[in-house]
């Protein structure tokens, strides 16, 4: 198993960063575990940003990419792209975000910020909260 710290566990932003792209592109994907909020069933936007205050429990996705400058009506700035597992129905597909595929079940939610990284302020919704991981396939 390949792991990648929480970000507490680094002291340069970009290394960080930089650390779990590099992950992605060599093992193609990572776990993350984040909390979730009774808002994140009703996705609608391009990006998932907590509104709701109401704790639902915690869920694992794979995060499969990301873009660095993105730009919605809702949000603008970079993105981790995840796949979750409620089914091709839910979600959003990857030509969303510019990528080729119309498969839905897709959504993304910013990264970590600058400042939440430097003041170690990440909310427990986004995905550098906990520990990363990804396997190693023989």
């Amino acid at each position: 198993m390949i792991s990648v710290p929480p970000y507490t566990h680094f002291a340069d932003y970009d290394t960080y960063i930089r650390t779990i792209k590099s992950v992605i592109l060599t093992y193609g994907a990572v776990t993350v575990i984040y909390a979730v909020y009774s808002d994140f069933a009703r996705l609608t936007e391009a990006v998932y940003i907590k509104q709701s205050n109401q704790f639902v429990g915690y869920h694992a996705v794979l995060l499969v990419g990301w873009v660095d400058d993105f730009h919605s009506p809702s949000y603008s700035g970079p993105i981790w792209i995840a796949k979750n597992s409620w089914g091709k129905y839910w979600g959003k597909s990857l030509s969303t975000w510019g990528f080729e595929g119309n498969t839905n079940g897709y959504f993304a939610v910013p990264m970590i910020s600058e400042q939440e990284f430097n003041t170690r302020t990440c909310p427990n919704w986004k995905f550098e909260a906990r520990d990363m991981h990804t396997f190693q396939l023989p």
